[in-house]
């Protein structure tokens, strides 16, 4: 009897139209959006080259040092560092109008010195390049004065060092710009609270005809929505699925996560979702179209807090309001995601797929205490 509830529901949800091209176009058309307007940024930012100017060295040391630093290369192949050999009466000119990232004075090896306008990771490589430099320059120092340890101090000097190493906590990418696809993400879990706001509709006879065929017939009416609401729900999670597979398969977007996870998470935030609109449905006596107001302004302003408008939204409230982010759909379905791209598995990660997993069975059994059998005057 409940299996064809269930079926009878997944033909129904699927010639809803309006609800599955909703569902469906939202991720796509926004995701793209995303795509074109930052698809680039972090990249084209991170794999920029900077200039350093060499001043006060002898020729055999400017070489070095030159080869050296144009030897450095990102991960894409680009050269790190453009070099450029000026004069000691040129350096102050040189950062004053930020045309380097760092004048290096080479008059000694032992002691080189790095003068910087502003503290940026260039910067930073520039200085760990120097310290190694200077160790390198004290170590021939002592080759020099100790023929017997040459061998070892050479092997020292030969060893291989990393000047930028690569901790991976636990993602892959720390562009601050997928934040928004994790937002876009959120948002699509949420918006099948619109799949779940059906179901009670569909079941209460004063706002719909098939409600009031509904509410005659000898059935168990928690079973009947149950099953409505597992029809909604495998539904909703197709499409948050072709989302997902827009974003990572189409777009090549680097979550930072494994697939398993991203479809673990999309899963659970797709049961939040259904489970929110079923409860928000049986609220109240409003009308449909109220109801779908209130719904779509509860969405829209939790995606906003979400960081799905404004990245660093977030952030705000967790600074001024937590509670907040410990209880708005959307900000838990990308805590998720965020916390598995930079901690990895861990309290975090596992506090927002517990806090996902409960709030969907306080929603759903909110929504079932609810739906007992009304009483009307007329049907």
């Amino acid at each position: 009897m409940y299996f064809r509830v269930f079926v009878y529901r997944i033909k129904k949800n699927l010639r809803d139209r309006e609800l599955i091209l909703w569902s469906l176009l939202f991720p796509i058309v926004l995701g793209t959006l995303f795509y074109m307007a930052l698809g680039s940024i972090y990249k084209n930012a991170a794999v920029e080259t900077k200039s350093v100017a060499l001043v006060g060295g002898t020729e055999a040391n400017t070489e070095f040092v030159k080869t050296t630093l144009e030897g450095i290369k990102s991960s894409e192949g680009t050269a790190m560092f453009e070099v450029i050999v000026a004069d000691a009466a040129d350096e102050q000119k040189l950062l004053f109008k930020d045309e380097v990232a760092g004048v290096m004075d080479i008059s000694d090896m032992s002691d080189i010195r790095l003068h910087i306008a502003k503290d940026e990771v260039a910067q930073n490589v520039l200085a760990h390049v120097i310290g190694i430099f200077r160790r390198n320059a004290v170590l021939m120092q002592k080759a020099a004065a100790d023929p017997a340890s040459a061998l070892k101090i050479m092997n020292l000097m030969t060893e291989d060092t990393e000047l930028v190493k690569q901790v991976n906590a636990a993602g892959e990418n720390k562009d601050p710009y997928v934040s928004f696809m994790y937002a876009l993400l959120a948002m699509v879990c949420v918006m099948a609270s619109n799949a779940g706001l059906q179901v009670p509709i569909d079941s209460q006879a004063n706002i719909s005809t098939q409600g009031a065929r509904v509410s005659i017939t000898p059935v168990n009416h928690r079973m009947y929505e149950l099953a409505s609401l597992l029809a909604a729900f495998v539904i909703q999670v197709v499409c948050t699925m072709v989302g997902l597979f827009m974003i990572v398969g189409v777009y090549k977007v680097n979550m930072g996560c494994s697939i398993g996870f991203l479809i673990l998470i999309c899963i659970l935030g797709t049961m939040l979702g259904c489970s929110l609109g079923f409860m928000l449905g049986h609220v109240s006596k409003l009308s449909k179209s109220s109801k779908e107001a209130i719904l779509l302004l509860f969405v829209t302003f939790g995606g906003f807090l979400a960081g799905l408008m404004f990245d660093r939204m977030k952030m705000i409230v967790e600074m001024y309001c937590p509670i907040i982010n410990r209880i708005n759909p959307s900000a838990l379905i990308h805590d998720a995601f965020y916390s598995l791209n930079i901690f990895g598995v861990g309290e975090r990660f596992y506090r927002s797929m517990i806090t996902m997993v409960v709030m969907t069975i306080v929603f759903t059994t909110i929504g079932l205490v609810m739906s007992r059998r009304r009483s009307y005057a007329s049907i």
